[in-house]
């Protein structure tokens, strides 16, 4: 009992020397850490929220619970972070990055930064501003493979006047191998790029060539990263600057419209003026087309940066001259008429407002393209839709050109002329309109919406020249396989023809036709018919009026009016329905039973599948393979009723 008393006294006169033993160790634990405090800060803007510390020891999460400041009885913020810690760099926020501190302009001000060497542990700092403006928070996932390891990346955009190698918008490498940068901004709307430093080294397409400007604007801003994957850098591309299979296509194509104009020039025979016009329009193709190609390549570009224009020029001097070609073909026109001059106004005023364009200098050229500037973007959507709409009315004009010859050929000819390569170079023609109505709907669609579709046009500006440049394709397939097809077969009509398909085509004598009363009338159709009963000429596949009126002995003109009044019918559909009766009349003859449809057909006179199908179904509603399959019912139905 002694000894407890005698302890509880000892213990009661060292209880001050405990005290300030236990006061001096907790300041030494405390002094262990690294404390940051709050000197002196603006009023927050959500006060409810608190401060909190970002940095890269916790990702830069601008609202991690576990990096919260605390707040001491008398308001000051702190926060204590273990003496571990060597270096480490940091901002401090109000939980999200939208919230921030700024320099004394209330700009975005560098990283703050922390060294056991040089700081120490126990910080006082002051914030002058928080940031003002709009927050934008961008965050590349990916960027390339041949992306140099040490590399420092840049945003450069309108906000920083687009200089490439912007300390104050460099790029933080987070411990997930992404990369995060925020942009605080006055600007609604934002348009940037990537780089390494450099404009040498900005981020490109996929294919490695010069990329648009990215946009963006403020429904975009928060407190979400932006994510971003940096494709190619220009001065690194994915691999060596060789043509794509898009490319080595186009560049196919220029190569077989040469080979197909010498081809053209050695065809025996062949009509000289109006292939002048066409071997035009292949070596137009093949020029426009290789130059779509060459101002593809990089390095082409830097040394002819102006060539990057000089694709756009097909787009009013093509389709002029394919008219010009079309009507001497077909009709024998004075090509090129007396008021060419006109059909090239636009072309000319074109030229006119590219001369700004070609005055540029060459950086600002190269820039103003790949970027859309707005003047450059506003010269493109008017030259583009104007465009389309001249190229549509051209290739109606076209149209109707060929239709009218096909029109006017049936009243002197028995036969179709074969025009394949004409329609399927109006086909091609076709396609390319209709992509070039979408690109302006796109192009319309991105200026009303703010939405970037410069990719999406893209495609479809690739496809528009793919299928322009497959002319030389099929030219150069008509060229080789099919020469005869280039050539017509027929001389050309007169083009000042009348477009009746009722009127012969051959000039008439001047005498007066209406003087020929009924009674003559009738003498010619009966001539006419006892020949062609006699004779057959129409098994002739390449029967004119002019054959049959030389053999009947009388004028063309003459007996194109008997044929039309007397049978109310065109040369092509009279001697065609004398074909059909006589297909008829084979495919019930037994030496006809095992020939094919068509083998009888061109035993008949006609020259082509589509001319025999088209008049078959004209003239008995039916096409021959249901025709032929009702005869074998009829047949069929015979053979049961007549069996015993």
């Amino acid at each position: 009992m002694g000894n407890t008393k005698q302890y509880l006294s000892t213990m009661k006169k060292l209880r001050p020397l405990l005290a300030i033993m236990f006061l001096l160790i907790g300041n030494a634990a405390s002094y262990a850490q690294i404390r940051i405090e709050i000197a002196k800060m603006p009023a927050l803007l959500a006060p409810e929220q608190g401060l909190y510390f970002a940095s890269n020891i916790n990702s830069w999460d601008p609202g991690d619970p576990d990096y919260k400041f605390q707040k001491t009885a008398d308001g000051k913020y702190f926060i204590e972070l273990p003496d571990s810690l060597n270096s480490f760099q940091y901002k401090i926020t109000q939980g999200t990055w939208a919230a921030v501190e700024g320099d004394e302009d209330g700009k975005s001000r560098p990283n703050r930064t922390f060294s056991v060497e040089n700081d120490p542990k126990h910080l006082a700092i002051e914030i002058a501003r928080w940031e003002q403006g709009i927050a934008y928070k961008f965050q590349i996932t990916e960027i390339p493979a041949n992306t140099p390891h040490d590399a420092t990346l840049y945003i450069t955009g309108s906000f920083n006047n687009w200089n490439p190698r912007d300390e104050r918008y460099k790029l933080t490498r987070l411990k997930d191998g992404t990369y995060r940068v925020k942009v605080q901004t006055e600007l609604s709307k934002i348009e940037y790029k990537f780089t390494r430093g450099t404009w040498s080294s900005v981020e490109g397409r996929d294919n490695g060539k010069g990329l648009s400007n990215r946009v963006i604007s403020t429904d975009k801003a928060g407190a979400e990263a932006i994510q971003v994957n940096v494709k190619t850098w220009e001065d690194l591309p994915r691999s060596a600057n060789s043509l794509s299979f898009y490319e080595v296509l186009l560049l196919c194509s220029s190569i077989i419209g040469v080979l197909a104009v010498l081809i053209i020039r050695n065809i025996d025979n062949y009509d000289k003026e109006a292939n002048r016009w066409l071997i035009t329009l292949i070596l137009m193709t093949s020029g426009f087309t290789a130059a779509r190609v060459l101002t593809a390549n990089k390095d082409f570009v830097e040394i002819f940066p102006k060539m990057l224009l000089a694709p756009d020029f097909i787009l009013f001097t093509y389709a002029p001259v394919f008219l010009f070609y079309v009507q001497k073909l077909l009709f024998n026109a004075v090509t090129p008429p007396a008021n060419w001059r006109w059909h090239f106004v636009l072309f000319v005023l074109q030229t006119i407002a590219y001369v700004p364009l070609f005055l540029m200098d060459n950086t600002e050229l190269v820039l103003g393209l790949i970027n859309q500037t707005i003047p450059v973007r506003t010269l493109f959507a008017v030259i583009g839709g104007l465009a389309v709409l001249v190229n549509i009315a051209y290739w109606l004009n076209i149209r109707g050109v060929i239709n009218q010859y096909k029109k006017q050929s049936h009243s002197s000819y028995s036969y179709d002329e074969n025009l394949n390569y004409l329609n399927t170079v109006m086909t091609i023609k076709a396609a390319c309109l209709i992509l070039g109505l979408a690109t302006s709907i796109i192009f319309i669609y991105g200026w009303m919406y703010g939405v970037d579709v410069y990719s999406a046009a893209e495609r479809c500006i690739n496809w528009i020249w793919f299928l322009f440049s497959s002319t030389s394709y099929v030219l150069g397939y008509f060229a080789i396989y099919k020469s005869k097809i280039i050539k017509l077969s027929t001389s050309p009509l007169s083009a000042n023809h009348s477009q009746s398909g009722d009127s012969p085509v051959h000039s008439p004598d001047k005498r007066n036709d209406d003087a020929m009363d009924e009674v003559v009338m009738q003498q010619f159709k009966e001539k006419l018919e006892s020949y062609m009963e006699r004779s057959k000429p129409y098994t002739n596949p390449q029967l004119s009026i002019n054959d049959l009126a030389g053999k009947l002995k009388i004028q063309p003109h003459v007996l194109s009016r008997v044929i039309n009044e007397c049978y109310e019918k065109n040369f092509f559909y009279f001697i065609n329905e004398y074909r059909i009766d006589e297909f008829k009349r084979k495919l019930e003859d037994p030496e006809y039973k095992k020939y094919k449809l068509l083998s009888i057909a061109y035993e008949v006179g006609f020259n082509s599948k589509s001319a025999f199908n088209r008049s078959f179904k004209k003239l008995t509603k039916y096409s021959p393979s249901e025709y032929f399959a009702s005869r074998k019912m009829d047949h069929c139905e015979l053979s049961q009723e007549t069996t015993p």
